[in-house]
This record gives structure tokens, C-alpha cells and sequence, in this order.
């Protein structure tokens, strides 16, 4: 169980199942079911131009593999962006996953400014190293394809969880965003409950702290967090989880 986060917060991108299917795509092999809905909304620094929604599903098509797809939607009437993804995720071995994503976006505008599309695609690798020691790496976008005018930016996303005890894990990233310098994040997940896992984190990015809550179940799974910003405020955001065991 993870909260879902973006990648230039202080919560790092969930490890397992469709949450993870805008991130890191070999992870949506490692939930703990056979088939998962997920349903996100996020609202940065509370306005409502800014605002995403998305949803996403995974699910075993046979012993080693698994597919996934989502939908994510930001923005308003007068300029808002989109994008879908279609994603395969193989166990090479019972320790290494990798997976390929292809991806379409598209920007509408309003007026006379009109619209624009393109494909691009990503890929992730992801290992458990030893029991308690796992860790992740995708290149989304690294044809940096056009937007119209716009050549896009390539994005890499790299995280370390080490497991400390059955109650707490650790969590170190990085990511690195065309020009802009490279993010660093530091997190912690603790369960003080088997149903309640507590989380925050620090980031060098834009939004340097976060912190959040979720309710695990058998069947579902629902959270909320929040990261801030010392001048801008908080971005809050929240998730549910339907899964099929």
C-alpha cells in the first residue's frame, strides 16, 4: 500500500499496481492482485486550472505478464491537456521486472489557438534486490517528441525502498526533468495499524514537504495527502483503489 504522488513532491510515485501506470510501468506488475481500478485527483497549490484527474487499471493477462492503461486529464475549458497510456510489464525473473509504455497526449486550446497531438513512449525496470532492499528506473519520453511547436521534455525517475521492519520503510529518489535541475526526495511510510499506513517526506523540488494517510483493506484501499509549499500553500490529493485478489 503507497500513497500516489507526483514525481517533483516530497511523496515519491506508489511502487506497485495502477497507480504506478503514468510512472514507472514496471511496477504495475508488482500489486498484490489479479486485476486493480484506480481513481486519482489532485489539486496543485488549490486551483482549479491546475487541477488532474486520473484513472487507471492493471491486471494479469497470464503468469508473467501484465497489462495496464490509464487516462489522465488537467486543466480547464480554455486550455487543458490530456494523455493516455497502454503499458506491458513481464517478470523476466522472479526479481527483475521491465515493462515498455506507449503514450498519447493531447493539448486543446480555446479561441482560434486550436489543438495538437503526439505519441511518444517510456520504459522502466524494476528489481527486487533482496528482501527487504527494491529498486526502480524509467526514461519516459526519451525522443523528447514534438507538441505542436513544442518539443517536449524527457523525464527520468529513479527510486530505492528499503523495507526497515514490518511496520516502517524508507524510501530515497531522484528525478530529472529536461533542463531543470535534478529532484531529490526522502520518505517514510510507517503502519501503526495493519489497516493505516502514515507517510511524509522532503524534496528538493517544488514542493519541499509532504504528508498523508491511507486506509488499507483486502479489497480497496483509499488516501489523502497533502505536499506544501512555504509562499504558494498546499496541493492536496487523494485516491481509491478497487482490487480483485
Amino acid at each position: 500500500m503507497q500513497l500516489l504522488a507526483q514525481y517533483n513532491t516530497s511523496v515519491l510515485p506508489p511502487c506497485a499496481g495502477a497507480g504506478s501506470v503514468f510512472h514507472n510501468p514496471a511496477m504495475t506488475a508488482h500489486g498484490d492482485s489479479a486485476f486493480e481500478l484506480f481513481f486519482h485527483h489532485r489539486s496543485p497549490l488549490m486551483l482549479k486550472p491546475l487541477s488532474e484527474s486520473m484513472f487507471g487499471t492493471a491486471f494479469r493477462i497470464s503468469k508473467y505478464n501484465y497489462l495496464s492503461f490509464g487516462i489522465r486529464y488537467s486543466g480547464y475549458s480554455l486550455y487543458n491537456r490530456s494523455s493516455g497510456a497502454l503499458a506491458m510489464a513481464n517478470r523476466l525473473t522472479p526479481s527483475l521486472t521491465a515493462a515498455v509504455r506507449f503514450d498519447v497526449h493531447h493539448v486543446a486550446q480555446g479561441g482560434d489557438y486550436g489543438n495538437a497531438s503526439s505519441w511518444t513512449g517510456s520504459c522502466g525496470v524494476y528489481w527486487s534486490l533482496t528482501k527487504s532492499l527494491s529498486a526502480g528506473i524509467s526514461i519516459q519520453n526519451p525522443t523528447r517528441t514534438k507538441l505542436g511547436d513544442i518539443r517536449t521534455n524527457s523525464l527520468t525517475i529513479s527510486s530505492i525502498q528499503w523495507s526497515i521492519n514490518n511496520k516502517s520503510s524508507l524510501w530515497l529518489g531522484a528525478s530529472k526533468e529536461g533542463p531543470y535541475p535534478m529532484s531529490y526526495q526522502i520518505r517514510i511510510d510507517y503502519h501503526p495499524l495493519d489497516v493505516l499506513m502514515l507517510q511524509a517526506g522532503v524534496s528538493s523540488g517544488f514542493e519541499p514537504f509532504c504528508m498523508g494517510f491511507a486506509f488499507h483493506k483486502p479489497k480497496f484501499d483509499f488516501g489523502i495527502y497533502s505536499s506544501y509549499h512555504e509562499l504558494l500553500g498546499f496541493s492536496p490529493g487523494a485516491f481509491f483503489r478497487i482490487r480483485k485478489i
